[in-house]
């Protein structure tokens, strides 16, 4: 048996998904939220693309590596700027993701 769960790598996957298909759709709140905080306009859809492309890489044991120092880039810097902002809260969740991305590097094909 391998030490990591053979779910972790796919779970992940299906996270980094659900976040590009929310910021690719763009939501207004979501909109007005990177506006107050002083990124361009447009801004989420390159998050987006950065989730998807982690959730792709993540996917396949061949790219799994890249899916976690994609990911793992991220999520830090999205942590770093929510605790500059004092949401605290809001930065448990990719503080959570950035710890179960590294057992995910080690997983073996699912």
């Amino acid at each position: 048996m391998h030490p990591v769960p053979a779910f972790l790598p796919p779970t992940l996957a299906a996270i980094f998904a659900g976040v590009a298909l929310v910021h690719l759709a763009g939501p207004r709140v979501l909109r007005e939220v990177f506006a107050e905080w002083g990124f361009a306009r447009g801004f989420h859809r390159v998050v987006g693309t950065f989730a998807l492309i982690t959730a792709a890489f993540l996917a396949l044991p061949e790219t799994r590596l890249w899916g976690v120092a994609v990911g793992s880039f991220m999520l830090f810097v999205a942590t770093i700027i929510l605790l500059d902002r004092g949401k605290y809260l809001y930065a448990a969740p990719n503080i959570v993701l950035l710890a179960a991305l590294l057992p995910a590097a080690l997983a073996g094909p699912f």
